[in-house]
This record gives C-alpha cells, sequence and structure tokens, in this order.
C-alpha cells in the first residue's frame, strides 16, 4: 500500500496505491495493482495487471497494462540493495 500526498501551496494532490502479489512456485510473479489519482483538474482510477520475474542476485523485472484513466504500459527493473542472496 502507498500513499503520496503533494500539499504545496496551491495544490492538493493525492496518489493512492494497492498491489498484490502471489507467488507461482516459481520466478514469474503476477500481480495486480489498483491506483488512484485526486488532483485539482480531476481524478483518475486505474487497473494495472503485470507479470515480475525474479532473476538472481536480486534482480526484478517486470511489465504490466493499465486500464483505466489514463492507460498505458508499465515497465520496472529494480535491484534489491541488502537482503537474502539467492
Amino acid at each position: 500500500m502507498n500513499f503520496v500526498a503533494d500539499l504545496a501551496a496551491g495544490s492538493r494532490d493525492y496518489e493512492y496505491s494497492l498491489a498484490a502479489v502471489t507467488n507461482l512456485r516459481s520466478r514469474w510473479f503476477p500481480t495486480l495493482e489498483f491506483n488512484a489519482r485526486q488532483t485539482y483538474a480531476g481524478n483518475a482510477f486505474y487497473v494495472t495487471p503485470g507479470f515480475v520475474r525474479h532473476f538472481r542476485h536480486q534482480l526484478e523485472a517486470g511489465a504490466g497494462v493499465s486500464a483505466g484513466s489514463p492507460p498505458g504500459l508499465v515497465e520496472k527493473i529494480s535491484r534489491e540493495a541488502g537482503g537474502d542472496q539467492d
């Protein structure tokens, strides 16, 4: 779960995220993320299903397609610092 607030003068923007990941007993993980944004210009809501692939050496790569407003393609690459070495 994630919550971001931009409370700068003249701006009251909020962003909410809730994500779910499950293990398929492999290095592939299906994901589902729900997002909402409240801005001065209006509101947006979208759902992003996707997959994340866990590689060795604490490296992950993933992709998803957001459906809603605005639609788009989401890509992710991350490398963990610390944690388990697998």
